[in-house]
């Protein structure tokens, strides 16, 4: 019983922690923040990325939790 129970606390904090970098990006930056962001770290198709990026952190710290 204890076994299922163990990896309860970091999965806690490492989709807690997901999803708020998610909506650091979404919320307080923006898309279009988030893209100048990765645009200037020389990601290619900084658009794209940043949408992508925020969509994976957001919907990865829910499948964690």
């Amino acid at each position: 019983m204890r076994d299922r129970w163990g990896f309860l606390p970091l999965r806690a904090v490492v989709g807690v922690t997901f999803i708020m970098h998610g909506g650091l990006k979404l919320f307080s930056m923006g898309i279009p923040g988030t893209t100048r962001m990765m645009a200037g770290m020389g990601i290619p198709l900084p658009g794209i990325a940043a949408v992508g990026v925020i969509a994976v952190e957001m919907i990865a710290g829910l499948a964690i939790l």
